[in-house]
C-alpha cells in the first residue's frame, strides 16, 4: 500500500491553518513542500511557505522537494525544521555526494529527484546511500500538469535495479497524480504518491486521499 503526500503548492496560504486542518483529518502521511529557485525552474517559491506555521499546524511528516540549482544552502535552511525527507535533483549543479551526506548526517532521509527526460543510469553512483528516489511524472515547475505515461516504464526499470542494489529505497512519484492513474501506480510498486491539485481542490480531502489508495 502506498503512502500519500499532499503538495500544498496551490493551497490558500492566507488560510494555512484551515488548509492544514483539512489535511490533518485524513490518512495522508506527508505534507509535500515544493521549493523552486526561479533558475532550475522558472517559478520561485522560496518565500511562499511559512515553515514555522506549517510545522505548528500540521500533525503530518514534512517532505521537502528542492527544485533548485544549488541545493546546499536550501538543505541547510530546512534542517532546523527536522523534515522526514529532503529530496534534491540529480540535475542540480552541486556535488551530489556531499549533499547526500549533509542530509543523512542529521538523521533525515535523503531523496534524489529525477526529471522525466533524465537517464536512470545517472542514479547508479548514489543508490547505496539514499532512502528515496523521487520520480517526476511531469516536467517540474508548475502544478496541474498531465501525467506522463512513460513514468510506468521508468518505475519498472528502477524497481528492477533496486532489487539488485538497495531494495529498501522508496519510490516516490510526483506530478499529475489523481484517482485515474493511482491504481496503476500502486500496482507498479510506487511507495509514495504525491498529489497536489487533485487533493487540494476537493472539498473532502480525506475521502479524496482514500480514492488514491485503491489497488
Amino acid at each position: 500500500m502506498s503512502d500519500i503526500a499532499i503538495s500544498i503548492l496551490n493551497c490558500d496560504f492566507n488560510n494555512i491553518k484551515f488548509e492544514l486542518n483539512r489535511i490533518n483529518d485524513s490518512s495522508i502521511k506527508y505534507v509535500h513542500i515544493d521549493i523552486m529557485d526561479g533558475y532550475f525552474v522558472e517559478k520561485n517559491t522560496e518565500n511562499l511557505f511559512d515553515m514555522k506555521a506549517i510545522c505548528k499546524y500540521t500533525n503530518k511528516k514534512i517532505d521537502v522537494h528542492l527544485m533548485v540549482k544549488k541545493p546546499k544552502i536550501f538543505i541547510t535552511n530546512f534542517l532546523k525544521y527536522n523534515p522526514d525527507i529532503i529530496s534534491f535533483h540529480i540535475e542540480s549543479e552541486e556535488n551530489i555526494s556531499e549533499n547526500i551526506s549533509l542530509i543523512t548526517s542529521h538523521g533525515i532521509k535523503c531523496g534524489i529527484a529525477i526529471n522525466p527526460e533524465t537517464d536512470i543510469q545517472t542514479l547508479n553512483n548514489y543508490i547505496e546511500n539514499i532512502d528515496v528516489i523521487l520520480i517526476m511524472s511531469v516536467v517540474p515547475g508548475k502544478g496541474g500538469q498531465k501525467f506522463i505515461s512513460s513514468t510506468f516504464k521508468k518505475i519498472k526499470l528502477i524497481k528492477e535495479k533496486l532489487l539488485k542494489t538497495n531494495p529498501k529505497i522508496k519510490l516516490e512519484i510526483d506530478g499529475g497524480i489523481n484517482n485515474l492513474n493511482s491504481k496503476s501506480l500502486n500496482k507498479s510498486g510506487a511507495d509514495i504518491l504525491v498529489s497536489g491539485s487533485y487533493l487540494i481542490n476537493q472539498k473532502n480531502i480525506k475521502k479524496a486521499s482514500i480514492s488514491l489508495l485503491k489497488v
